[in-house]
């Protein structure tokens, strides 16, 4: 079993004080949760330079509507396609 960390519970946090927090406190890994920051090219730029802290082994849909995502089905789409 593999011990994860949410992103979400400190998202007003950077991302990678996240992962170091989550580091630092011995988890394996984190679940990524996916935000209105992830319409942003250089988020994703982050969350890649974040995976030589911690490995990403989840991601989860958003919680909140995202106009640019379309209907929450393309959205839950989109997710699968970052985790790919």
């Amino acid at each position: 079993m593999k011990l994860l960390f949410s992103t979400g519970s400190l998202f007003y946090l950077p991302l990678k004080e996240i992962f170091s927090y989550a580091q630092e406190a011995g988890f394996d890994g984190c679940d990524v949760i996916i935000d209105r920051r992830f319409n942003n090219d250089r988020y994703m730029d982050s969350l890649m330079e974040c995976t030589g802290i911690l490995p990403v082994y989840s991601i989860h849909a958003p919680f909140q509507k995202m106009e640019l995502w379309g209907t929450q089905a393309d959205a839950i789409a989109r997710t699968v396609d970052i985790g790919k």
